[in-house]
């Protein structure tokens, strides 16, 4: 078997399998010293476990992969093979490595995501990890309970699962036909009449938002409004708008972002009118992304998901804290980057070194015209870096010398400074930060991407508390003390804090699926180059003859 698997192994792969798993394929046989890791010597020719990996394989597409992907019609002509009586050696070795090539395929797009995310999205920039594949792929070969190593291949977050029934219940819905339109018309208010109610009940029922067949909601209303009749023999039959149908759209905006008032106006009629099947696409958009983050994230760590404006904090799998956020607006070079790094320490009283294209486009300007701008405004120009460079006296400065880049901007702590009273700092190339901000009335709006990049927090005593809750001496009330007082102190950490900054336009929300806009329009690009939903014709069959094949081979 052995000569008979070294044999197989110097042929190409597959079609469906790429170079990369090969080579893992390849590495993994050669660390077993070429011995077969399914086929038994005996009477039984497959070993049980061939049962566990094909289960896997057919349930991929339940998390959005594309089952095509591994290979799974070579691998049943090679368990057909196998199945046979006369089968040799080679039959069964190419039956052995057709399956490990499919656990290959298989566990790498499940611990890194089937795509390359710098590839799909360049604001993409958080790491997945190579190594961590190939350790797997041992682990989970030496298991001795298959089903479980398998399972802990797939993302562990509870956020991840609801998106997997997410997915199967939107594909579900498209494959019955989808969802009615709620016709477009005036802004429905509660208590208003209206000749779109049915519709309106249709939409939210076919998405779960009311029970099937469920009795009108107090307060509503089906009766004939005889002032809206067009004629003797075709009246239009309207509704009054409240109750159960009220709360269910309110329900609905909650989920979606919206304001919370059960009016249905342009935004709310829009994401109703979004078809279940690009709800299903959107969602296996966002599996992708969780496969493209780390699979442990830290004990301690703060998570700032920039389409849903919000900010996490989190030790071990509990939330602590969660705030709204400000984030970097829509315009290409103020986008919040994703990416992550570690907080290293706390500044209160921050000084804000005021990036040059800022100062250039926004700030200078003002000065040459009066240079009296700058001190009204709490900025300063200092030469050099570091908080003791030495502060210039822009009176003496030429225009030409105020715009040089021998001296820069920063705005001095104070309560017109645009970091606040505090900034929570983990160095990045990318110069973005959480902070605090004196623009408290931006929390207040929907949509709060107005920043350059920077994250603005809405809470920062409060997670100030949370990253200094490890640091001796740095009590809720020194916290409050210092911020009120401004002063300037610098805290470090004793441990340092993992910040994800991530982009899911379908998350987890109290056990439900949740969408936001698609802010900097990713979702757009992702979702074309992960193809269609529907898979390649007679992926179906294969998969049931596959799992007919391995029924009959692991009983020996």
């Amino acid at each position: 078997m052995r000569a008979a698997i070294e044999r197989q192994l110097s042929n190409t792969p597959a079609a469906a399998i790429s170079q990369a798993a090969w080579h893992r394929t390849r590495a993994l046989y050669a660390a077993a010293g070429g011995a077969p890791m399914w086929t038994t010597p005996g009477d039984r020719l497959l070993s049980p476990r061939a049962a566990a990996l094909l289960q896997a394989l057919s349930d991929a597409h339940a998390h959005g992969l594309r089952r095509s992907d591994y290979g799974l019609q070579g691998l049943a002509d090679a368990l057909a093979a196998v199945e046979r009586s006369d089968a040799g050696d080679d039959a069964r070795a190419r039956a052995d490595v057709a399956l490990t090539a499919s656990l290959v395929a298989y566990a790498t797009d499940m611990l890194t995501g089937r795509l390359r995310p710098s590839e799909i999205e360049s604001a993409w920039h958080i790491e997945t990890r190579a190594v961590d594949v190939d350790s797997a792929l041992q682990r989970t070969l030496r298991a001795p309970d298959l089903p479980a190593a398998l399972a802990r291949l797939v993302p562990s977050d509870d956020g991840y699962a609801t998106l997997v029934g997410a997915l199967g219940r939107y594909r579900g819905i498209a494959a019955a036909g989808g969802w009615p339109l709620v016709p477009e018309g005036p802004t429905l208010r509660p208590g208003a009449s209206t000749p779109h109610l049915a519709a309106l009940r249709a939409r939210l029922t076919a998405e779960g938002y009311l029970s099937r067949g469920g009795a009108v909601g107090a307060g509503e209303s089906t009766a004939v409004n005889p002032v809206l009749r067009t004629g003797a023999e075709n009246g239009t039959y309207v509704g009054t708008y409240g109750g159960g149908l009220a709360v269910a759209v309110a329900h609905f905006q909650a989920r979606h972002g919206l304001a919370v008032d059960s009016v249905v106006g342009p935004r709310t009629r829009a994401a109703l009118n979004v078809p279940a099947e690009r709800r299903a696409r959107q969602v296996a958009a966002n599996l992708e992304r969780y496969r493209w983050l780390p699979p442990a994230m830290g004990e301690r760590y703060v998570v700032v998901n920039v389409p849903a404006f919000r900010l996490d904090a989190y030790e071990g799998e509990r939330r602590m804290l969660s705030m709204r956020v400000v984030v970097g607006s829509e315009l290409a070079s103020r986008r919040t980057p994703i990416f992550s790094d570690s907080m290293s320490y706390v500044q209160f009283g921050p000084f804000w070194n005021v990036p040059r294209s800022i100062a250039v486009n926004e700030i200078l300007p003002s000065a040459r015209r009066d240079r009296g701008y700058l001190a009204r405004n709490g900025y300063e120009i200092v030469r050099g870096w570091g908080d003791g460079a030495p502060v210039v006296d822009p009176w003496e400065l030429s225009d030409g010398a105020l715009f040089s880049s021998r001296y820069r901007v920063r705005q001095r702590p104070g309560p017109s400074n645009a970091l606040g009273r505090v900034k929570f700092m983990f160095p990045n190339e990318y110069a973005v930060y959480l902070h605090d901000t004196p623009a408290q009335a931006l929390f207040d709006r929907r949509e709060r991407a107005y920043s350059h990049g920077c994250v603005r927090v809405a809470d920062p005593a409060a997670l100030a508390r949370f990253v200094l809750a490890e640091r001796a001496g740095w009590t809720a009330e020194r916290i409050d003390e210092t911020l009120r007082e401004g002063r300037r102190v610098r805290v470090s950490l004793p441990a340092k804090i993992p910040v994800y900054l991530i982009y899911l336009t379908a998350f987890d929300e109290g056990g439900e699926v949740a969408f936001r806009d698609d802010l900097y329009d990713h979702d757009t690009t992702l979702i074309d180059a992960l193809g269609e939903e529907a898979e390649a014709p007679g992926t179906s069959a294969v998969v049931g003859r596959l799992a007919r094949l391995a029924d009959r081979l692991s009983e020996g």
